[in-house]
């Protein structure tokens, strides 16, 4: 059976943690360099998404190391001399080409070569966060931003029509095909070719994001530990080892440290289209968006080419964000590398688990019902810091009801439950935190 890796929106579903473990996790995974910058290290990096150690190659000349000095992804973050923890792969196992484009590179690939119109924004590579967009005029709350055109998508179908890998690359699935292009565009970079007509983003894209996929397995165990989210951060984990070894039966010229690479590109910048029934894009320009915890400015294609419509006015100078969606911070930190402060995001959530007490004299007959309405004796519900499900509380009240005659469970559970079926028994993840409005809560009203 294939691996799955399931994506909600362009962020994959994890298992909820607490916004303090998670900032913990990021706060330490900042700091444990300095107990770990006096031992020798083959894998120590700079900052999170340059890891580049000065002696990459033996092959990497002066004027190599003098190019990756002005490339974009030097200047990702913030500059210092502060040691990271070691991460999962060495730098050696990246393509060598990956965060070698410089910003008036790309901004030329894309004016020229994507047609990219004339902006009212502009790639700034030192900012807090790193790089992302600018504005160079004022913006008004509602307009439309980016227009970029459809031409400039790397989609599931574009990726397939690009590649030199054959027929083969189509059996693959989506995700899987994304990650094969790339490792596939970039090893032929390294190997003297053009690389194709996207080679310049290839090689503009940044070297490590900071995500999970990038973490030893001991900072997986040490920083994550007693948080759900190491759970969800071992199986992303897991599940990618296994999709490289499935893509890899086929390309044995596809390196793992190539694809490892892709993948954790495609989980921090990929993102789903609304319009175009959900088809998995990499959006060149968009992708320089940065998040902000709040925000309701979203991606749309709606017309064609894709904008984005800004929730608020911004100032010349002043840094455009974009919502990655409705995230806690665990999914943030494992998919992207970074969390909000405690109490920044909204969306940071905890998850509940309820279920039909083993002692419950109609236990059986309670259990038999929810699985006829595709729902499970124990399910598990987000609590946000700015609500619940009423879900859970329907389904705590049917939990909870205790009829003289059990032949009346099958009504009641419809009665507070129906409209609400999980696939694969995921309540937690069909609701995504909202309130519902089927259904209803027995014996009153919350």
């Amino acid at each position: 059976r294939r691996p799955r890796l399931q994506r909600q929106g362009i962020g994959i579903v994890t298992p909820m943690t607490t916004a303090s473990s998670t900032l913990a996790a990021s706060a330490a995974r900042a700091t444990v360099a300095s107990h770990r910058a006096s031992a020798p290290s083959s894998r120590r990096a700079p900052r999170l998404a340059t890891a580049r150690p000065a002696s990459r190659r033996v092959s990497s000349s002066s004027a190599d190391l003098a190019l990756r000095a002005r490339a974009i992804s030097d200047t990702d973050v913030a500059q210092d001399s502060e040691a990271l923890p070691e991460t999962r792969a060495s730098d050696d196992e990246i393509p060598a080409c990956v965060g070698t484009a410089t910003k008036e590179e790309f901004m030329r690939w894309m004016t020229t070569q994507q047609a990219l119109p004339e902006q009212k924004l502009e790639l700034v590579v030192d900012l807090p966060e790193g790089r992302g967009l600018v504005a160079t005029e004022e913006v008004r709350r509602g307009e439309s931003l980016l227009d970029i055109p459809e031409s400039t998508l790397i989609t599931v179908e574009r990726a397939i029509a690009e590649s030199k890998l054959g027929p083969a690359h189509a059996n693959l699935q989506e995700w899987s095909v994304l990650a094969a292009f790339l490792a596939e565009q970039a090893l032929a970079i390294d190997a003297g070719a053009d690389g194709g007509r996207f080679a310049t983003y290839v090689k503009a894209l940044p070297r490590r994001t900071g995500g999970v996929l990038d973490w030893p397995e001991e900072d997986v165990k040490e920083l994550l530990a007693g948080s759900p989210s190491q759970r969800a951060a071992m199986e992303r984990q897991a599940s990618v080892d296994a999709a490289i070894d499935e893509i890899r039966a086929s390309f044995p010229e596809l390196t793992k440290g190539a694809l490892r690479w892709a993948f954790d590109v495609l989980f921090s910048r990929l993102i789903r289209l609304p319009n175009r029934g959900g088809e998995l894009a990499l959006v060149p320009w968009a992708d320089m968006l940065n998040h902000r915890p709040g925000c309701n400015a979203y991606i749309d294609d709606t017309g064609g080419a894709v904008c984005l419509s800004p929730d608020r006015r911004y100032k010349a100078g002043e840094q455009v964000y974009a919502s990655y969606g409705s995230r806690p911070s665990s999914e943030l930190l494992i998919s992207y590398g970074f969390a909000p402060a405690v109490g920044e995001n909204p969306d940071d959530e905890f998850e509940v688990v309820l279920g039909i007490d083993p002692n419950d004299r109609h236990a059986d007959a309670k259990a038999d019902a929810l699985r006829r309405i595709g729902l499970s004796p124990v399910e598990a519900f987000p609590l946000k810091l700015n609500g619940y499900p009423k879900q859970l509380l329907q389904y705590a009240s049917f939990a909870l009801c205790d009829p003289d005659d059990p032949r009346e469970l099958p009504g009641l559970a419809e009665k507070a439950l129906i409209g609400n079926r999980a696939v694969g028994g995921l309540l937690g993840a069909i609701t995504k935190g909202k309130r519902g409005t089927q259904g209803e809560v027995l014996g009153g009203v919350a």
